[in-house]
This record gives C-alpha cells, structure tokens and sequence, in this order.
C-alpha cells in the first residue's frame, strides 16, 4: 500500500490496497507537542486504523499513556520502545492480536507498566508473554 502523511504531519500511515484499512507506520505527535497522553484516532484521514507498525510509538521520553482505539486489530514488535516513561496502555476494543516482542526491546528491556481493557481487566506482560507466539488482549 501506499506510504501518506495526515495533513497535520502527527500520523505517518500505509492504505492496504482496496481496502479502507490502514496501519500507523509513525505517530510524531508526542515528540512534536510533547505530549503525555497519546490518543490513536479510529480513523485517519477516512480509514480505519486496524494496525500499529513496529516501533510506530517509540524513542519517546514524554508519553506516559497510550490509548488504543477500537478498531486496532494488531499490534507488531516493539511499541513503547526508549519510552521510559510510558506507564499505561489503554485498549477499549473487544480483541486485538498482539506479537511476542511487540512490548520486549531487547532481551531484558520490556514495557515494565499496565495494559488496562475495557473490561477493567489489568495485565502485566509477565501474566502473557509466551515467546515466539503471538497473543490476544480482551
């Protein structure tokens, strides 16, 4: 699909061809506004935002919540990576596919905070993480 930029610069994203689906190669937003909490859209420019890309939140030290629409349906490796201060992730959808690594940097670098569901379950990653198989929130 092809690569676009909101009009706003705050989203890099991909289309998936004849689709309305898109995943979120980049959010710039916290590194340009400084934000603490970053709320991803369901929709981007008319599409919904079904994935988040490897690393497309990272390298970021003032994000310190990250909201997770309901449409996401996937999250790949490393989100939150040299986030230091990214203490809770927020998932208000029915279910969404998770990678193994998608919160692990490195071998003994990993998101350390809480995913909350809409359901007001919390989960740490040491109750899911199973290496090399992809999971599923809810």
């Amino acid at each position: 699909g092809k690569l676009m930029q909101r009009e706003d610069g705050l989203y890099t994203y991909r289309v998936f061809d004849n689709t309305n689906d898109a995943i979120i190669v980049y959010y710039n937003g916290a590194m340009i506004n400084h934000e603490t909490e970053v709320i991803i859209p369901e929709k981007i420019d008319g599409y919904n935002v079904v994935i988040l890309d490897e690393a497309a939140i990272s390298y970021n030290e003032y994000i310190e919540k990250l909201v997770l629409p309901k449409s996401l349906k996937s999250i790949r490796r490393c989100i939150g990576d040299k986030c230091p201060n990214l203490k809770e992730i927020i998932f208000d959808g029915d279910t969404i596919s998770v990678d193994d690594e998608a919160f692990k940097y490195s071998k003994d670098d990993y998101y350390k905070g809480e995913i909350i569901t809409k359901r007001k379950r919390v989960i740490t990653l040491k109750d899911i993480i199973k290496p090399g198989q992809e999971y599923y929130i809810q």
